[in-house]
């Protein structure tokens, strides 16, 4: 079943329609970096980087994992 979220970002309000597992993940990272109430553009740019960020990270731990294995 989904669950609905809203993020305010610049006055304007978004709401998400989300699978629960993901939305309660989200919820909680969002809170790390993001406040749900309202957030500037350079705000969620700099949520967009830092996630990228760590997902580089992560494919680089992967190749070398994948790299060892084979």
């Amino acid at each position: 079943m989904g669950q609905k979220i809203r993020l305010k970002i610049n006055g304007k309000s978004f709401d998400l329609d989300l699978e629960s597992d993901f939305a309660n993940f989200l919820i909680e990272d969002l809170s790390k970096n993001l406040n749900r109430e309202n957030n500037s553009v350079k705000d969620l740019l700099g949520a967009y980087v830092k996630k990228n960020y760590e997902m580089y990270l992560l494919l680089q731990k992967l190749q070398e994992i994948d790299s060892k294995l084979s």
